[in-house]
């Protein structure tokens, strides 16, 4: 009864729909025994060897201090190394971080597709753009 009231609500639905997705991602996840911010910290460095942290905030939409930690993780794990660059920490992928990219690639496609399989490949490929459109005009206010 409530979500009648609150679905008119841009913050209740975008807070509800990222819950569902998230809950999705997470499951197919699990076979690379790493949530997926990890996986997508992990494809930040792949795209941009030696990117700095405060670039993988930029791009990730993430705060310092969680990017901070989940490199951390990502380094004890053998994922990733720093290597300090005058004042900036660059981030590079280990040989294990190289390795484990075809078990993302495979992961991001199933992710995909089992939100294709859901929603339909229109409806999936539409919610993707009005929501990166809406992101930008709301991020640019």
């Amino acid at each position: 009864m409530l979500e009648q009231n609150f679905c008119q609500c841009l913050y209740f639905t975008a807070t509800r729909l990222k819950k569902i997705a998230a809950k999705i991602a997470e499951d197919e996840s699990r076979l690379l025994g790493m949530s997926p911010t990890y996986v997508y910290v992990l494809l930040g460095v792949k795209f941009k060897s030696g990117i700095t942290q405060k670039e993988l905030c930029e791009e990730l939409h993430l705060k310092p201090s969680t990017i901070t930690r989940l490199i951390d993780k990502l380094v004890i794990n053998g994922f990733v190394e720093r290597k300090a660059e005058g004042k900036l920490s660059h981030i590079y992928l280990t040989k294990k971080g190289e390795e484990i990219q075809e078990d993302i690639q495979k992961y991001r496609v199933k992710l995909h597709n089992r939100y294709k399989e859901i929603l339909g490949k229109e409806e999936y490929e539409l919610l993707i753009k009005i929501t990166n459109d809406s992101a930008r005009i709301l991020e640019s206010e």
